[in-house]
C-alpha cells in the first residue's frame, strides 16, 4: 500500500500523533486495523472531526472475501454466516484453523450454515473437484448450483499457443464461451478465473466480456507473485501455507517451467494449524516436486513450532534443510541459487531479512514475523553481519556504556545525524553494532537529545537540560524515600516521618464540615419520588440591577476517592437504574443520604455562580466554588406545575414558595433557551420542538398509576437551562486547565452523530460549544468522574492536570466511556421494557377496550394517556399528530405485546371509519 500511495504522489507520515491534525484535512480515512487508544484516532474523535473507514461507490456490487474463522471473541460462528450473499463462490474446503475447529466435519457444518443463508434466487458457484464441498451440498441446498473445474460445469481447455495456466479456452457445459490470456501462474489461479467468470455471469456479465477483463487483471498479491528476477534467478512470493496449497503451488510452477529447471522452495509453516503440528506429516509429500527445500521455524516465542522441523522433513533426504535463524536460511538460499533457478517463498507470515529491493522500496520481514515495505529513506542502518537479533543484543549492551554527559558535549549545538556522531564518538570505522548502539542511546535520552527527523537529533539547550536533570534528581530522591518507607513497613515498623503526620488526620465528616459555609438559602426542584437530589438553586440581589444566580451541585466526589471500594461499586453500576415504581441507586444508600441536597441542613456542594444583568439577561461573570450551602426547601414538580405557569409568573399571580426567585429565574432561562436556538440555527438545525409529556409511574402492589408530567413548563425549563449552562461552562473550565473530562458531543448531521469522548467538542443539538455531564454526580458515574476533575481545577488552578485523579491520556477514561455507553443503553432498554409492561397492566387494570393515539410517522403511533408506542400496519398515510382511535383486541403480558386495530381517524375535523379485518399485534 505504501508504494501505491507514493506512486499517486501522496506523502507518507511516520507514526501517529495528535500534532498531525495541523494538516487540517477535510476527511480522515481510518484503516480497519486502527484501534481505540491510537493517539491520532483519539484526537480525531475528541475534536469531532469527520472520518470514514469505507466509501460507497456508484457500483451495484459488493464483493467480499470470507473464510470460516470465528466472528469475534463473543461470537464463535464463522464470519461468513453474517454476510447473506446472493452469489457465493465455494473455492475449496479442507481442514485448517486447528486452533478454532476440532476436525473437518466442524468446518463443513459452518459451510452448511453459509449455504442455508443463500436465497432461492441466489447461485452457488462450487469447486466440483472438492469432495468436502460435495458433502456440504448433500446436507441441503436450496439455491441453483454451478460447478467449476469439471466437465459438466465450467471447465478450461488448453490452447496451442501456450500453457494452460496462462492461455486457455473457457467452456460452460462443453460449449466454448470465451478465451483467457493472462500472466497469472498456477492451477489455483485458473480455477479462480473459472469461478470469477461464473459469478460474474450471475450478475449479468457475459463470459466473453469477463474473459477479456481477466486479460487486464494484474494478479493477486502473494499468489505466485513475481518478486523479481536477478541474474537469471526468478523469485516468487506465495501465500501457500497449508500442505495442499503448497503442493498445488509447486505443481503449477513445475508445469510452467518444465522438468529441467530447478525449484527452490522456501517455507515458513507459520499458521496456527501448522504451528500446532496437525498437518506436519503431509509436508514432505507436498514439497516432493521441489529440488531443494529451505524451511524456517522460530526457536522461541509466539511463532515457535511445537514440533521438530528437521525430523519432519527427514524423508526428503539431503534436499531439505531446516533453520531456526533467518539469516542462516537466507545465506543458504543465496549460496545454492544459480541462473535459471526459480525460488518460491511460501508463508502466511513473514521472514526476517530483506527479500527484495525494487526502486526505492525495501521489503523487510521483521524478527517478530510481520512483513512490511519500507522506503529507502526510512532505513537508518543496513548491515550484512551479525544477524539482526545478535546486532540488537550487542547494541543494547554497548549503549549502556555510552556516557550521556560526554555524548552531549560531543554533539555540539547544531542538528546532526546519528551516524555522523557515531564516527565522532567511536571513530571513523564505527561498526554497525556501535552505530546502532549510539542510535539507541540517543533515542532513550529525550532529556539530553531531541529527535528532529529520521535519524536526526539536536542536543537540548544547557539551561533546559539542567532544569530537567534537577527534576529527575527530585524524582529519584522521592523514589529512594518511598523505597525506604516500603522497607520499614515491610519490616512491620512505622517510619518516623509518619508519626507527626498521622495525628493530623481527621475523619471524613470533619473534613466536609470544614468547607466554608455561606448564608445562602437554596432550594431544589425535583419529582416527588426523587431521593438523589443533585442540584439546588439560589438567587442574590446585587447593586445596579444585577443578580447572582447560584447552581449548587451535590459533591459526593469529596467523600469518594478513585479506586476506593465505593468507586469500584459505582464504576460497576455506572448509573442509577430506574424502573417503574423502583430504582437501584448507583451509590450506597448511606452515602446518598450524606450528600443528597435534602432540606434542613448544610450540604457540601460544588457551586456555579453567574452574575447577570437583570435588564438584558446577559452574563457578566461566572465563578465556581467548593463550599457548604443550606438547603432550605425541596420543591416538587407535581405540587407546583399547575400553579407556576408562564401566565401566572408574568401576572405575578399565585402563592407558592420562592415566588420572587422563580420570577427572575424564568426570564433568564428563556434568554438561555433563545441563545441556544440561535446556535442551533447557525449549525444548520431547526429550533427545538416541544417534547411530549413525560410520565411518572407509581406501583402499589398490583395497582399502577401513570400520570403525565408536562415538558416545557417554567419549572422544567428553568432546571434544564441552568443544567445546560453549568455543564457547558464546566466543560470549558476543564479545557481551560488542560484537565481531561468526559464530554457529550453531537454533530448536526452524519453517522455517529452523538457520542461520549475525551476532550471538548460542540454539542450542536443543544447549541453549545462543549457539554460535559457534571450536574448528576449522585446518579451518573460520568458526572462523578468530571466532578473529581473539576475539584482539581477549583482547588489547584493551573496545576490541576498534575493532581487530578485522571491524567491526560489515562486509558481508564476511555474504558469508562465505552463501558458507560454499553451499560447505559442496556439500562435504557430494560427501563423501556418495564414501562411497556406496566402500560399493558394499566390497560388491563383500567379495562380499556378503546384508546386514543397520535400518529408519529408512517404507521408508528403513540397512546395519548400512557407512554406506549407501537406500529399499526395498514394505517395509511396521515399527518403527524393525527388522532387515531384504536380498538384493543388482546394483551399478552408475557411477551409484552398488544394486539389492536384502527377504528377511526380524526383528521381535519372529520371522522374516517376503518373497515375490514386490519389488525396489528405490536410489541
Amino acid at each position: 500500500m505504501s508504494t501505491q500511495l507514493a506512486a499517486q504522489g501522496i506523502e507518507l507520515i511516520d507514526g501517529y500523533s495528535a500534532d498531525q491534525l495541523a494538516l487540517n484535512a477535510d476527511l480522515y480515512v481510518v484503516g480497519n486495523v486502527v484501534t481505540r487508544g491510537n493517539l491520532l484516532m483519539e484526537a480525531i474523535l475528541d475534536q469531532g472531526l469527520p472520518y470514514t473507514s469505507a466509501r460507497l461507490t456508484a457500483s451495484n456490487f459488493f464483493v467480499i472475501e470470507a473464510d470460516e474463522y470465528d466472528t469475534a471473541f463473543f461470537d464463535k460462528r464463522s464470519k461468513f454466516i453474517h454476510y447473506r450473499p446472493r452469489t457465493v463462490v465455494l473455492n475449496n474446503l479442507e481442514y485448517d484453523h486447528a486452533d478454532i475447529f476440532p476436525d473437518l466435519a466442524a468446518i463443513e457444518t459452518q459451510f452448511h450454515h453459509l449455504v442455508r443463508t443463500v436465497p432461492a434466487a441466489g447461485r452457488i458457484i462450487v469447486n466440483g473437484r472438492d469432495e468436502a464441498l460435495e458433502r456440504v451440498l448433500t446436507r441441503g441446498c436450496w439455491s441453483e448450483v454451478e460447478p467449476f473445474g469439471v466437465a459438466d460445469g465450467w471447465q478450461s481447455q488448453p490452447l496451442d499457443e501456450g500453457p494452460i495456466d496462462q492461455s486457455f479456452a473457457v467452456c460452460w457445459q462443453a460449449q466454448r464461451v470465451g478465451t483467457v490470456r493472462w500472466q497469472s501462474l498456477g492451477e489455483h489461479n485458473w480455477l479462480n478465473a473459472l469461478a470469477a467468470l461464473a459469478a460474474a455471469r450471475h450478475v449479468g456479465v457475459a463470459p466473453a466480456a469477463g474473459a477479456e477483463a481477466l486479460a487486464r487483471f494484474a494478479g493477486i498479491k502473494r499468489r505466485m507473485e513475481t518478486s523479481g528476477c536477478v541474474g537469471g534467478i526468478t523469485v516468487y512470493d506465495d501465500f501457500a501455507h497449508h500442505p495442499s496449497a503448497i503442493s498445488t503451488t509447486i505443481a503449477g510452477l513445475r508445469a510452467r517451467i518444465g522438468a529441467q529447471a530447478r525449484i527452490l522452495a522456501v517455507l515458513e509453516p507459520h499458521s496456527n494449524t501448522m504451528k500446532l503440528g496437525v498437518m506436519k506429516a503431509l509436508l514432505p509429500a507436498s514439497l516432493a516436486q521441489a529440488d531443494l527445500i529451505f524451511a524456517y521455524g522460530a526457536p522461541a516465542g509466539p511463532d515457535a513450532l511445537g514440533w521438530d522441523l528437521a525430523q519432519t522433513l527427514a524423508p526428503l533426504g539431503e534436499r531439505a534443510y531446516a533453520f531456526n535463524h533467518l539469516e542462516a536460511l537466507a545465506h543458504a538460499v543465496i549460496m545454492a541459487a544459480r541462473p535459471s533457478d526459480h525460488i518460491v517463498v511460501m508463508s502466511n507470515g513473514s521472514f526476517g531479512t530483506v527479500l527484495s529491493r525494487q526502486n526505492e522500496t525495501l521489503q523487510v520481514e521483521l524478527l517478530g514475523g510481520r512483513r512490511i515495505k519500507v522506503k529507502g529513506k526510512d532505513v537508518l542502518l543496513e548491515f550484512s553481519a551479525p544477524t539482526a537479533a545478535e546486532l540488537m543484543q550487542s547494541a543494547e549492551t554497548c549503549a549502556q556504556t555510552i556516557e550521556l554527559d560526554f555524548l552531549w558535549e560531543c554533539a555540539g549545538t547544531d542538528e546532526f545525524n546519528f551516524a555522523a556522531l557515531a564516527e565522532e564518538y567511536f571513530g571513523m570505522q564505527a561498526t554497525s553494532v556501535e552505530r546502532a548502539a549510539l542510535a539507541l542511546r540517543l533515542h532513550s535520552a529525550p532529556v539530553y537529545f531531541r529527535r528532529k527527523g529520521r535519524g536526526q537529533y539536536q542536543r537540548a539547550p544547557e539551561e533546559q537540560l539542567k532544569a530537567a536533570l534537577a527534576a529527575l534528581e527530585r524524582r529519584s530522591q522521592q523514589a529512594a524515600l518511598q523505597a525506604t518507607y516500603e522497607a520499614e513497613l515491610t519490616a512491620h515498623r512505622l517510619p518516623a516521618a509518619f508519626e507527626a503526620a498521622a495525628y493530623s488526620e481527621q475523619p471524613a465528616e470533619s473534613l466536609l464540615a470544614e468547607r466554608p459555609a455561606t448564608e445562602i438559602q437554596a432550594f431544589s426542584i425535583d419529582d416527588i419520588s426523587t431521593t438523589e437530589i443533585d442540584d439546588a438553586f439560589s438567587v442574590e440581589w446585587l447593586a445596579n440591577d444585577r443578580l447572582r444566580i447560584g447552581v449548587h451541585i451535590a459533591a459526593p466526589a469529596l467523600g469518594i476517592a478513585r479506586d476506593d471500594i465505593i468507586d469500584l461499586q459505582a464504576r460497576t453500576r455506572l448509573s442509577t437504574v430506574y424502573v417503574p415504581g423502583d430504582k437501584i441507586t448507583m451509590l450506597p444508600a448511606a452515602l446518598v443520604d450524606t450528600f443528597t441536597l435534602k432540606e434542613g441542613g448544610l450540604r457540601p456542594v460544588l457551586s456555579f455562580y453567574t452574575i447577570i444583568d437583570s435588564a438584558t439577561q446577559d452574563i457578566v461573570a461566572t465563578e465556581t466554588r467548593v463550599e457548604r450551602v443550606f438547603i432550605a426547601h425541596n420543591l416538587r414538580h407535581n405540587l407546583l406545575e399547575e400553579t407556576v405557569t408562564a401566565e401566572a409568573i408574568a401576572a405575578g399571580e399565585g402563592d407558592y414558595p420562592y415566588k420572587k426567585e422563580i420570577a427572575v429565574l424564568w426570564p433568564f432561562a428563556q434568554a438561555l433557551y433563545e441563545k441556544r436556538q440561535q446556535a442551533r440555527i447557525n449549525y444548520g438545525l431547526k429550533r427545538e420542538t416541544p417534547r411530549h409529556a413525560d410520565f411518572n409511574f407509581a406501583i402499589e402492589g398490583e395497582f399502577v398509576s401513570i400520570t403525565p408530567r408536562r415538558r416545557g413548563s417554567p419549572l422544567d425549563l428553568m432546571v434544564a437551562e441552568l443544567a445546560i449552562l453549568v455543564n457547558s461552562s464546566w466543560g470549558a473550565l476543564l479545557a481551560k486547565y488542560g484537565v481531561p473530562g468526559i464530554y457529550r458531543a453531537q454533530r448536526a448531521f452524519g453517522l455517529n452523530r452523538t457520542r461520549l469522548q475525551i476532550g471538548p467538542a460542540p454539542h450542536e443539538g443543544l447549541g453549545v460549544e462543549q457539554y460535559a455531564w457534571s450536574t448528576s454526580p449522585l446518579r451518573r458515574y460520568i458526572d462523578l468522574v468530571n466532578q473529581w476533575q473539576l475539584l482539581a481545577c477549583v482547588q489547584h488552578g493551573v496545576a490541576a492536570k498534575l493532581v487530578a485523579p485522571f491524567k491526560p491520556k489515562d486509558v481508564d477514561l476511555y474504558a469508562i466511556v465505552q463501558n458507560f455507553e454499553d451499560t447505559y443503553q442496556a439500562y435504557a432498554d430494560h427501563q423501556n421494557r418495564m414501562e411497556r409492561f406496566w402500560c399493558l397492566r394499566w390497560l388491563k387494570q383500567e379495562k380499556r377496550k378503546r384508546v386514543l393515539a397520535s400518529v408519529i410517522k408512517g404507521d408508528l403511533v403513540r397512546f395519548d394517556e400512557i407512554p406506549l408506542l407501537l406500529h399499526v400496519p395498514g394505517l395509511g398515510v396521515h399527518a403527524r399528530d393525527t388522532k387515531i382511535w384504536l380498538d384493543i383486541l388482546a394483551i399478552d403480558e408475557l411477551n409484552i405485546e398488544v394486539s389492536c386495530r384502527p377504528s377511526q381517524v380524526l383528521e381535519g375535523g372529520e371522522t374516517q371509519n376503518f373497515t375490514g379485518d386490519a389488525a396489528a399485534s405490536c410489541a
